[in-house]
Parts: structure tokens; sequence; C-alpha cells
């Protein structure tokens, strides 16, 4: 993945029309994965958040971690039937 995942490098900003309101939270992840060495699952439960909606980019690689992040820890989930479609095969 590069240095597109270190703030401040070329393309790792976040889009001027999809920029987060001040106060809105901006999870940097280190990795493929939303969860993984970052504070959203602290972030969550401190908001009472159950149910989430994931989309990105990369369905198959990061949108896809994350859901699986999530499912593999101990709370209750809900997903919806078709949470998402990766790329058509080459």
């Amino acid at each position: 993945m590069g240095r597109i995942l270190i703030r401040g490098e070329p393309g790792h900003d976040i889009i001027p029309e999809l920029y987060p309101n001040a106060g809105e939270p901006v999870i940097d992840k280190p990795g493929k994965g939303a969860f993984y060495q970052t504070d959203l699952e602290l972030m969550l439960h401190n908001h009472a958040i159950d149910t989430l909606l994931v989309c990105g980019v990369t369905t198959e690689v990061c949108v896809n971690t994350t859901v699986r992040e999530r499912a593999s820890g101990c709370a209750p989930r809900r997903y919806p039937r078709h949470p998402y479609a990766g790329r058509p095969p080459a």
C-alpha cells in the first residue's frame, strides 16, 4: 500500500466533497482493516453504536478486511444481505 496510508503523503487526504465536519472523527488505519491498531472499536463502544455501514473503494481488500475484523468481535452484529460487491473477475 506504500505511503498512501501516511497522513500528509500524496493520495492520503480525503477529497473536499467528503471532508468531515469539524469534530467528526477520522481514523488513520495502518493497514487494510479499520479496526487493527486504531481506536475505532473504542469509539463505537463509547457512543453505543452497534450497526455499521461499511463502504469503500477497494471492496475485496479494505472493506472485506474491516467487515471480517468487526465480525470477529464478541458483540452481536447485523449485516445487510448483500453487503458489498467486488470487482468482476478478470
